[in-house]
């Protein structure tokens, strides 16, 4: 033990509200040192039976909290004792005052269940907040409180007492010894919080503007509560704000639940440190958790998955923001930022953001994805999946999905891929996508069964050097239930808007009914996307020998009021006109030509 070499000052011994016991229970005898007693007589051992005393010494036992009941319940006399000492003072039982009394600044007084404070007819004054957990106050006096920031305050008229102030049941992780100090492990005294709140049939455990060191379980009705929303302050534990954050203490889960079905949980107002790479760590695992609330989140320095949810239903999302998540970045299967497993369905996810913040492709099988799907009749409003390798993954056994106002951005791959059917896209954007390499990926790669897309547009910056291949990319191979889009638009693609299997049956796509220039003098020119083409502005002599990135079923009408006589549509394997002869288009003559299995045949008679 280290003692100050004044040997005046007494050796205190600070408790920390794990217990009575010694940190070793077996213990036999405690060493006792005075450095103001001679060589060879400044050592004692305290063995059993001597109750700790030694002779002309003295040791002080400083307990972080004080209460009522110490001082036979009486408050005035407790405060006087307590004078200006830094304590936490527990009102247990009923008291009544006696006299005016001024709570000071460095005491902050913790009214329990079944603690009370009559006023009496004297003067309170708090000039730090009292805690109201389940106490009350009987106020008859003038009664003043100290910024109260910690939890809200409620009245309830008394026919006999006047006003009585409580709350409903909250408490905090620092009842229980937790500091909060950025390195201390909390997770004893959270979990202890947590399993009281349990037992008492649901309430609050609130925490403070502090950092935690934990790694915990959370219960049914338990409310994990930190003190203001994360995005009223930072997202990272870098800056002063007001915000409360969970750190990892180890590998594992921040906050996970048992296996078994769980219902009524509430996360909200806390950030989310994570150890970073190589130490296979989520942020929030939940398994079989139904009914439950999770808002105002934000997540950092993830090893693995932000969020993770295995089974369960309806549980709802909302006003969530992860970044730099799935540092390792070697993986065998597709996992998310955000994920929903198979049999978690009825997910409700809004107004989130969700990145891995990766600087390139993972691998070949782009695994690292901001959003992941693999179960049913989620939906997903203004949501932004983001510097990923895939933006939205939609699994084989993701279907029935609903997906309004998302947003893929600066991914390396496809900004949506989607293997699921039954799926609906409206006002869905892909911005910038394909980042890895030009040319390769798409706006919205779907292979899925009859998804519906309405409103939706993939776009690339005019400067991005690489750019998404086509807008919409489908390969579904069946003949019929394909897919359908309706108002969707593609823009700085490099090969064409709309891609179909032309061979099995491919989706109908809205097409642009405007009228467009074709560039000159081209034989193969491109007609994806669009249906009214002229030729003005051919130059020569040209055979149109193919009409390029066209879809299944669609229509187009060419039109040449050059009167130059100058198109030449060659009857061909890919061209069918009428007569089986080459058209030479004349003035003023609309020729229509329809896509069937990849040929376009002539319409009409003309």
């Amino acid at each position: 033990m280290d003692v100050d070499a004044d040997s005046n000052d007494a050796l205190d011994i600070g408790y920390g509200g794990t217990g009575s016991q010694l940190t070793d229970p077996g213990a036999d005898r405690i060493m006792f040192w005075d450095d103001s007693a001679a060589a060879g007589s400044n050592v004692t051992w305290l063995a059993p039976g001597t109750g700790l005393s030694i002779t002309a010494t003295t040791i002080n036992v400083t307990w972080p909290v004080t209460f009522t009941s110490a001082y036979s319940d009486d408050f005035d006399a407790a405060l006087v004792a307590i004078g200006a000492t830094a304590t936490t003072l527990f009102v247990d039982a009923p008291c009544t005052m006696s006299t005016n009394v001024s709570v000071p600044a460095t005491c902050t007084v913790v009214l329990m269940n079944g603690g009370s404070i009559d006023q009496a007819g004297n003067t309170l004054t708090f000039l730090s907040s009292p805690i109201f957990w389940g106490g009350t106050i009987t106020n008859d006096a003038a009664l003043t409180f100290g910024v109260c920031f910690i939890c809200p305050t409620y009245k309830a008229l008394s026919a006999t007492t006047g006003v009585v102030y409580t709350t409903p049941q909250t408490i905090f992780p620092e009842f229980y010894g937790a500091l909060g100090d950025n390195s201390a492990n909390d997770s004893v005294a959270i979990q202890a919080a947590i399993d009281d709140i349990e037992t008492a049939k649901g309430g609050t455990v609130q925490f403070l503007s502090k950092i935690y060191v934990c790694n915990i379980e959370a219960k049914s009705y338990v409310e994990l509560k930190g003190m203001v929303p994360m995005f009223k302050g930072s997202t990272t534990a870098t800056t002063s704000h007001s915000n409360t954050y969970l750190k990892a203490n180890a590998t594992g889960h921040i906050i996970t639940t048992a296996a078994g079905a769980l219902h009524g949980i509430t996360v909200r107002n806390i950030g989310f440190i994570g150890l970073g790479s190589g130490t296979a760590l989520k942020g929030l695992y939940l398994q079989n958790v139904s009914r439950s609330i999770f808002e105002d989140l934000a997540f950092d320095n993830i090893a693995d998955e932000a969020i993770r949810i295995n089974d369960g239903n309806p549980n709802h999302f909302r006003r969530i923001f992860a970044q730099n998540c799935l540092l390792d970045t070697s993986q065998a299967a597709k996992i998310g930022v955000f994920h929903i497993e198979y049999g978690a369905d009825d997910t409700w996810v809004s107004d989130c953001e969700f990145t891995a913040s990766v600087a390139a492709l993972s691998d070949a099988n782009a695994y690292l994805c901001a959003i992941v799907v693999d179960s049913s009749n989620n939906t997903f409003t203004n949501v932004i999946g983001e510097i990923s390798d895939i933006g939205f993954y939609i699994g084989a056994n993701g279907d029935r999905n609903r997906f309004t106002g998302c947003r893929a951005d600066l991914n390396f791959s496809h900004g949506f891929e989607i293997l699921g059917g039954y799926n609906q896209f409206s006002n869905c954007y892909s911005l910038s996508n394909g980042h890895e390499a030009d040319n390769t990926y798409d706006g919205f790669n779907n292979v899925g069964e009859e998804n519906l897309f309405s409103n939706c547009k993939a776009e690339s910056h005019a400067t991005d050097t690489e750019k998404h291949r086509y807008g919409f990319y489908d390969n579904y191979s069946g003949q019929v239930q394909r897919g359908h889009y309706i108002g969707c638009y593609s823009n700085q693609h490099q090969t064409a808007p709309f891609y179909n299997n032309p061979v099995h049956g491919t989706p109908f796509a809205t097409t642009d009914t405007n009228a467009w220039l074709l560039a000159a003098d081209v034989a193969t020119p491109s007609v994806g996307g669009k249906s009214v083409f002229l030729f003005s502005a051919y130059t020569g002599a040209t055979d149109i020998t193919n009409f390029t990135n066209g879809t299944g079923g669609q229509i187009i009408h060419l039109f040449d009021n050059s009167g130059n006589g100058y198109i030449t549509i060659k009857d061909n394997a890919t061209i069918r006109t009428n007569t089986g002869a080459d058209i030479t288009m004349a003035t003023d003559i609309v020729y229509s030509f329809m896509n069937y299995s990849g040929v376009w045949y002539q319409m009409g008679t003309s």
